[in-house]
């Protein structure tokens, strides 16, 4: 059945002369097969280009590292960065946008290329900041999101506390850390995972440069407290 319609719409896009057709179907994901009946990965990537997880739920902590989980999980197996998550606005259970921020922005440090919503029957203006925020956010590094390799389990942090999620891309690597539960983490060093040269740090969401580092090994040091999220962009600025 599924096969039969994406021909069909394939068939019928490129009659029209349009762009060509990227599928995907709600929680399809290449860890199990949807109601035990849908075999993803008999169909990836002929008739399927995108990973779709499902997680809309209200925003907890746990619930805003389990975004990123899923997304991770379907990135790492699938070897690419092809994974379109779905996340309510709040048809679930209402949250506030700050939550709605940071959950999307775990799905794109961890290999998303973007999000199904959910119904717009609750979207409202907090939610929408929070949107908007998050754009901004990956705007800078859309091309790093989209083309990267996944490398979260590279980065190390001295803190247990901070999640760390991390995608790098010819040389540059963006990073986010998570304290969705808001401890006091004081002063935190991250050991990142760059090839030698010459690296700006740069606060994605500020656009500020924040830091320096010119050689091995690679550690950012942060006054972190209970910050609770931060996105950041290593950019190369020489080799070696």
């Amino acid at each position: 059945m599924w096969t039969a319609l994406a021909t069909a719409a394939r068939d019928a896009v490129k009659t029209a002369g349009g762009p060509e057709v990227i599928l995907g179907v709600y929680d399809w994901t290449p860890q199990h097969d949807y109601q035990f009946t849908w075999p993803f990965m008999r169909m990836y990537p002929e008739y399927l280009q995108t990973s779709q997880p499902s997680t809309y739920t209200p925003l907890y902590p746990y619930h805003i590292a389990l975004a990123g989980d899923e997304a991770r999980a379907d990135a790492v197996k699938l070897g690419r960065n092809v994974v379109m998550p779905w996340l309510t606005p709040g048809d679930a259970g209402m949250f506030s946008g700050e939550a709605f921020y940071r959950a999307l922005l775990e799905q794109f440090f961890n290999g998303a290329i973007g999000t199904n919503f959910w119904s717009s029957r609750v979207w409202d203006s907090e939610i929408l900041q929070g949107y908007a925020r998050a754009v901004k956010v990956v705007a800078p590094v859309e091309d790093i999101i989209a083309d990267g390799t996944v490398v979260a389990d590279k980065l190390n942090s001295d803190s247990d506390l901070l999640r760390l999620s991390g995608i790098e891309h010819e040389g540059d690597l963006i990073f986010l850390l998570g304290n969705y539960y808001e401890d006091d983490l004081g002063t935190v060093r991250v050991r990142l995972p760059l090839e030698p040269g010459s690296y700006e740090i740069i606060d994605l969401a500020s656009g500020e440069i924040i830091a320096k580092l010119d050689r091995p090994p690679y550690v950012l040091t942060l006054q972190w407290g209970t910050r609770g999220i931060g996105a950041f962009w290593a950019r190369q600025t020489a080799v070696g």
